[in-house]
Parts: structure tokens; sequence; C-alpha cells
């Protein structure tokens, strides 16, 4: 099952969603983006760890995936899906809070991969340090359904959200830096 998060709320309590779920073969697995600095990649290691998230590095993430697969184990995939892709991975643009906007298809692609199902994970600030995720269908099997209709409904269903609570979401992180006209 894939989890399409967002940069909203607090996303570092990604890895306590599976743990919550209380599934006994459910492994939540998450993609690692290493820090630079040594030290502060070992703080979110272990932070993210600590719930028995597994992390998986941005680069092999489809081997692991596998492992699981071919074992007893289920994995949920984790991702922030709201990050602005490079140049060269921009394959799908829509409107997004009144701009043109690319979005990352990668959530999409490995769903269609696995026949898995795709799920939206909202996280809502509550209060000072309380939260709720919000979990919402995006497709129970992304295999089956039109390119990027799934990557389209996390889209609006994140617009939705950040209308909706405005001031959970990091508007600091660069989402317009890429303009259609730059991609060839």
């Amino acid at each position: 099952m894939m989890f399409a998060s967002s940069h909203k709320g607090n996303w570092e309590w990604m890895p306590a969603l599976y743990w919550q779920l209380g599934c006994p073969n459910l492994v939540g697995v998450e993609v690692n983006r290493p820090a630079k600095n040594p030290y502060i990649n070992a703080f979110f290691k272990g932070m993210r760890n600590r719930l028995g998230m597994e992390l998986v590095d941005k680069n092999d993430i489809i081997r692991p995936l596998l492992k699981y697969r071919k074992g007893d184990k289920t994995f949920g995939l984790g991702l922030l899906a709201d990050q602005t892709p490079s140049v060269k991975n921009i394959d799908y643009w829509t409107e997004f809070l009144h701009q043109d906007t690319p979005f990352l298809s990668g959530p999409e692609r490995m769903a269609r991969m696995f026949k898995s199902a795709y799920v939206y994970a909202d996280v809502i600030r509550i209060s000072r340090g309380y939260y709720k995720y919000r979990l919402k269908l995006i497709s129970v099997n992304v295999a089956e359904e039109e390119e990027y209709a799934a990557t389209e409904k996390y889209a609006r269903l994140l617009e939705e959200s950040i209308q909706e609570y405005p001031s959970d979401w990091l508007w600091t992180h660069r989402r317009w830096k890429h303009k259609r006209e730059n991609k060839a």
C-alpha cells in the first residue's frame, strides 16, 4: 500500500501511522533522503526508526520492496509527494492553488508497479504537539486507472486540505520554482 502525505502538519509522525494501524505483518517503509550533516542524519534516522520504520535509500527503493513482497510481510510505503520534482523528472503538470505546478509521479508509478492501493495520509494539527491522521483512499488499485489519475487525485486532496488548514502546510519549500516553459 502506498501512503502519500505532504509537508503539512507534522510529517515526521508518519512512522506513528503504521504503528497505530496495528497490522501484525505490516512494515512501514519510508524513503530516506540523507542529510548532509551526519549528526542531523543520525538524529532523524533514530527518530524514524524508533517505532519500527524501515528506511530505504531514495536511489534504491524497489529492491527492498520486492524483498517484503516475496516474504510474509506487507509493506506500507510513505512518501511526501508534495515535493517539487527536479527538472529532468517533471512529467506531470496540473493547476494547484491557482498556479501551473509540476507534481512527482513516482508514487503513482510505484503503486502501479506493485498493483497496490494508494492512500492520502493528511496530517492535521489539533493543537500544539497534537496531530491526527485523516486517511482518504485515492485508488484501490492504481494499475487499473488511467495514467496520472492518482497523481491528480492526490493534488486535489492536498489542495483541499491546504485550503482548509493553510497554516499547517510548509509554504517555504519553493513549490513553484519551475515554470512549464523551462521543460523542453
